[in-house]
């Protein structure tokens, strides 16, 4: 299942021919339509158009079973706030808020690493891939 809010973008992901459905809408509202059982859920290079990431991390967890994972990649931001609007209009995060949001939301955070998740006019982006799955049952 792949959701966006570009109608232009679902077009491209309709022409790979990997999904089974493909939902224009935004990402936090059409998560909590969804019905759990997801034993994956990517978000690569999305994130950049969320600031607060809570709403996001609230959808998406009751989504996965039990050893699901959460996979995404962040801009990474090293300064004090959570989350940074940049000049490009690109939200940025912090690995201190990843972490913080992985316990809120009862997801074990199993990485967090450095990445480029992308280039900007042929440099690298300096940015963060993280992967969480649920917390084990006590």
């Amino acid at each position: 299942i792949g959701i966006d809010c570009s109608p232009r973008m679902l077009a491209q992901a309709e022409k790979t021919g990997l999904y089974q459905q493909l939902i224009a809408g935004d990402i936090v509202a059409e998560c909590r339509k969804l019905q759990p059982a997801f034993a994956l859920i990517i978000a690569a290079d999305v994130l950049v158009y969320l600031g607060d990431l809570a709403p996001l991390f609230a959808a998406v967890r009751p989504l996965l079973t039990q050893g699901g994972l959460f996979a995404a990649t962040v801009e990474e931001h090293h300064g004090t706030e959570d989350w940074f609007l940049q000049p490009q209009r690109r939200y940025a995060h912090s690995a201190t808020y990843l972490r913080r949001l992985a316990t809120a939301y009862d997801l074990q955070l199993r990485q967090l690493t450095e990445c480029v998740p992308r280039t900007e006019k042929s440099q690298p982006v300096n940015g963060l891939l993280f992967l969480c799955h649920p917390a084990e049952s006590k």
